[in-house]
């Protein structure tokens, strides 16, 4: 289960929390999260629904984020409807607006000057967004090895691109493949975006050179920034990759990684804003964020089923009135 990868990352990362001085509390505090997982089984269909469990909602918890993104979802998609009800036939687009990569202790204020930047370019006349739901995402690039020679600091697409090259070549070796996170990150901003039907005309229609232009001048950049615009065909997904936590789970276990958590502390990583907070509200969208609760949640009916943790993954403990013993692996 998918639960079990997460805490085995929580765990990873509670051992790098307590390699800082500061952060003792939060270590202790994130080692007790889900130690238990208490679900309702219904009995027509087999499905689990989660009604019980001891989370610690810190941002450094790879299964807290996990959960917290998933409320998102849920939230959004409850609203989802009524907004394609009133506004049939608009269009959506997506788009990716990005700085150049920073150090980890330059990653707040970094974070803030993107914010401003978005602030100016919303109150552009010529911002054609109805309604947006805005994301920061945080990757963090890896310095790459082959053979002892260095190939160059790059983030996942492009590791990737680099390994399938090497595969095509007859003496490819994958352990002489190094990867080693270094200390900067690269933070950039994924907005979901509703324009009216007429957007695509000529009058209204702003370009690929158009849109970085506008997000230099907004963001008060010295260089061209890269800027991904496209329209969106499949609306799930755009709100699945818009909704996603700012930190990949793998990218939180080390040292590094947990510091770079502690610079989003308190800062608003979900908002919404036009014609969205209509339907899912930026106040509880900050609520899950807070509390890691939907608010409207209720005790399922079901037959009882206990999986608590054993050192390595979750293992089931009572199902109904049949108990098991958990033995630690």
């Amino acid at each position: 289960m998918k639960q079990s990868y997460l805490k085995a990352l929580s765990v990873k990362a509670c051992r790098s929390l307590n390699q800082i001085s500061t952060e003792a509390t939060h270590a202790a505090k994130q080692s007790r999260c889900g130690e238990f997982l208490h679900y309702a089984v219904d009995a027509d269909d087999w499905s689990m629904r989660l009604n019980r469990a001891n989370f610690c909602h810190q941002r450094t918890c790879p299964l807290c984020c996990w959960l917290r993104s998933a409320k998102w979802r849920i939230r959004i998609f409850q609203g989802l409807p009524g907004l394609l009800r009133d506004y049939p036939n608009y269009p959506f687009l997506f788009l990716t607006l990005t700085v150049k990569n920073c150090h980890i202790g330059e990653l707040r204020s970094n974070i803030r000057m993107m914010e401003q930047g978005w602030n100016r370019l919303s109150d552009l006349q010529c911002f054609p967004a109805i309604g947006y739901l805005k994301a920061v995402e945080v990757t963090r690039p890896r310095d790459c090895f082959y053979g002892g020679h260095f190939v160059g600091r790059m983030g996942q697409s492009r590791i990737n691109c680099w390994i399938n090259h090497l595969k095509k070549q007859p003496n490819w070796n994958p352990r002489l493949w190094r990867e080693y996170y270094c200390e900067e990150c690269h933070p950039h901003m994924h907005v979901l975006m509703m324009v009216s039907p007429s957007y695509f005309e000529a009058s209204e229609y702003i370009n690929h050179a158009r849109w970085q232009f506008l997000w230099r001048r907004s963001a008060r950049l010295e260089y061209s920034p890269v800027v991904d615009i496209r329209r969106v065909d499949e609306l799930t997904n755009a709100i699945f990759e818009t909704s996603k936590y700012c930190l990949k789970s793998n990218d939180m276990v080390d040292v590094l990684g947990c510091l770079t958590v502690r610079q989003l502390h308190g800062l608003r990583l979900l908002s919404v804003g036009g014609a969205f907070n209509d339907y899912f509200s930026q106040r509880a969208i900050d609520a899950i964020a807070q509390t890691g609760e939907l608010g409207t949640e209720q005790y399922q009916e079901g037959v009882p089923c206990w999986y608590e943790w054993n050192g390595k993954k979750y293992s089931l403990v009572r199902l109904a009135h049949l108990h098991w013993e958990v033995e630690p692996e």
